[in-house]
């Protein structure tokens, strides 16, 4: 379709039902607050349901993948993010456009992944999405695992203790016997 630029700044676009006019210079102002959704978590190559919360993973998961987007269509480019790993970080990260994060080798516990947004005239959801999980230890990073170690360490170490005990006796009687033979035959002689 054809347009017209008027004195006034004005674009007037012709339609099927009327005619459009278009003030580039009145600004309007998105005051809706974004909603924030994670849409996507995985871990290596298993991919998680976001909005389950308490999800237990596997030990030896390596790579922890999110990836989060903001429900605000006016300007998406100029959407921001600020996320934190409760449990792994202390501050939230610095405003990204980025909708996607992602962490290698968590250490065993629990962790909650937070993110908010701001839709394009920086208003922020402070609320944001969040998911939960767990990441469980080896066996050897288990409490009971330490227990069983020390109560083997330290029976280890009192076995090797009675044995050397046990020998300085066996030893102690040889030269008791041997020092009896000896004053027997300083006796006699």
């Amino acid at each position: 379709p054809r347009s017209i630029l008027s004195s006034s700044g004005k674009i007037y676009i012709p339609t099927l039902g009327g005619v459009c006019v278009i003030n580039p210079e009145q600004k309007r102002n998105n005051l809706v607050i974004p909603t924030i959704r994670i849409s996507q978590f995985v871990t290596d190559t298993i991919e998680h349901n976001p909005a389950r919360a308490g999800q237990q993973i596997a030990a030896g998961t390596l790579r922890y993948s999110f990836r989060f987007s903001s429900l605000s269509f006016s300007a998406p480019e100029r959407n921001r993010f600020r996320y934190q790993l409760e449990g792994l970080d202390k501050e939230w990260s610095a405003p990204v456009s980025n909708g996607e994060v992602e962490y290698t080798n968590l250490p065993p516990g629990t962790y909650t992944f937070r993110v908010i947004g701001s839709n394009d005239n920086n208003l922020w959801n402070e609320q944001g999405a969040s998911v939960t999980f767990h990441v469980d230890p080896f066996f050897y990073q288990t409490v009971w695992f330490y227990i069983l170690m020390t109560f083997l360490v330290t029976s280890i170490l009192y076995s090797l203790y009675r044995r050397r005990i046990t020998i300085m006796r066996k030893q102690n009687e040889a030269l008791k016997k041997v020092n009896t033979e000896l004053d027997r035959f300083v006796y006699s002689a």
